[in-house]
């Protein structure tokens, strides 16, 4: 989550140990000075998954605290530690975070769920602090939050910058992501988004507690014509730092797919395939009624057919269902 290039900035009152310098930004030079003026004096809550990295995640809490700061907002960062075994809690509980930990992994849809649920605030931004993402840009975020109930930070081409194969893997979910809301989603995997409370009550019934659980909670608004804002952030190119589980991570990236698919889209998904079933079978059934003296049809005819009318069928009754899975609750 936090790469291990930076250094921790120093501690305040630690014998020997100077303190950090001051911040180098005042409100006027962050990015996107309007949104950051409008976003002064809301209360906010940072919440920061995390796991195993002591190295750096005094420097990340530091600069979140230093933007808040800047911002003239007033808020709090709590980073969830996702049973790490390095002390990257004690780390972070150093350098003023509040801190949750989870004794074991239970995955990054876990570590938000407990960030939201301990946030003192209502409006929430959860960022991965991976060296992709802006630190410093959370303000202007949080000043575009108005009316909306998300904002996501838009990557340039929605890149973090990962090896091709998960770059790609992303970029597909995003895809089916925008298919599925009916509108262009230009990062629907992004790690840095803000968002009221209570969007997250409303829709946590459907959110998973590995991967995905921002892009499900974007795609729940969007199902219901929410408002969602995609706000362009100055995000590094580099790639992450963070400890990849290949097999795991694919696997997770297309069960989210899949899962999405059939909460969000299920008559949409079904209506292609069902309908090219069908339609094969008209045509071999056409076939078959001119090329057989008694008329009859094969039994690969109906076959096509009949699967063609149960996929059709099948999208149907999933997408009630969906429909009342997802219905907002209070």
């Amino acid at each position: 989550m936090i790469p291990g290039a930076a250094s921790v900035p120093a501690v305040p009152g630690v014998p020997g140990v100077p303190p950090p310098p001051p911040s180098p930004h005042s409100p006027a030079e962050i990015p996107g000075t309007a949104s950051v003026a409008a976003a002064r004096g809301q209360k906010v809550t940072v919440v920061v998954p995390a796991r195993d990295e002591r190295p750096t995640i005094g420097a990340a809490v530091h600069e979140l605290k230093a933007a808040l700061k800047d911002g003239l907002l007033e808020g709090e960062v709590v980073v969830v530690d996702d049973g790490s075994t390095d002390g990257t809690g004690d780390a972070a509980r150093i350098h003023g975070a509040r801190v949750i930990t989870h004794p074991r992994p239970r995955g990054y849809g876990a570590c938000v769920r407990a960030g939201v649920e301990a946030a003192a605030n209502d409006v929430i931004a959860v960022i991965d602090a991976d060296g992709t993402y802006p630190l410093r840009e959370v303000p202007r975020l949080v000043g575009h939050i108005g009316t909306h109930l998300m904002v996501v930070g838009v990557r340039p081409g929605g890149d973090d910058g990962s090896v091709l194969a998960r770059r790609l893997a992303r970029r597909a979910l995003g895809r089916l992501a925008s298919f599925l809301a009916d509108r262009d989603i230009p990062d629907a995997t992004s790690g840095m988004r803000v968002f009221r409370r209570e969007a997250f009550r409303a829709y946590g019934h459907l959110l998973p507690r590995r991967q995905g659980l921002t892009t499900f909670l974007t795609l729940a608004l969007l199902a219901d014509e929410r408002a969602v804002a995609f706000v362009p952030i100055h995000s590094s190119p580099h790639a992450s730092a963070r400890k990849r589980r290949p097999l795991r991570d694919y696997a997770d990236l297309a069960a989210v797919g899949l899962r999405a698919a059939f909460l969000f889209g299920p008559l949409k998904v079904c209506t292609g395939p069902g309908t090219l079933l069908f339609a094969a079978g008209v045509a071999k059934l056409i076939i078959d009624l001119a090329a057989s003296e008694p008329g009859v049809a094969t039994p690969a005819a109906v076959g096509l057919l009949l699967a063609g009318l149960v996929v059709l069928v099948a999208g149907f009754v999933a997408d009630v269902a969906a429909a009342a899975a997802r219905a907002p609750r209070r």
